[in-house]
């Protein structure tokens, strides 16, 4: 298992070669159904915002930056 984390400044701390680019396939049938199901999920990558409270231009500077991610 790998554990990845991320700094107090938002950069990620990860192995060499990691990237996140799931499939389709992985979201629909990882994230989406344990999402819909309120399940657990492992790798806490994606995080949750209300759009309506937001601009399009202004959604991607409201990621905050959390402590650890999860591990693989």
């Amino acid at each position: 298992m790998t554990s990845i984390s991320v700094s107090v400044n938002g950069e990620c701390k990860v192995p060499p070669g990691f990237r996140f680019q799931p499939t389709e396939e992985e979201l629909l049938l990882y994230y989406l159904r344990k999402r819909v199901s309120c399940e657990k999920i492992d790798l806490d990558i994606i995080c949750d915002i209300d759009l309506n409270k937001f601009e399009p231009w202004d959604i991607q500077g409201t990621s905050s930056p959390i402590t650890t991610v999860g591990s693989l």
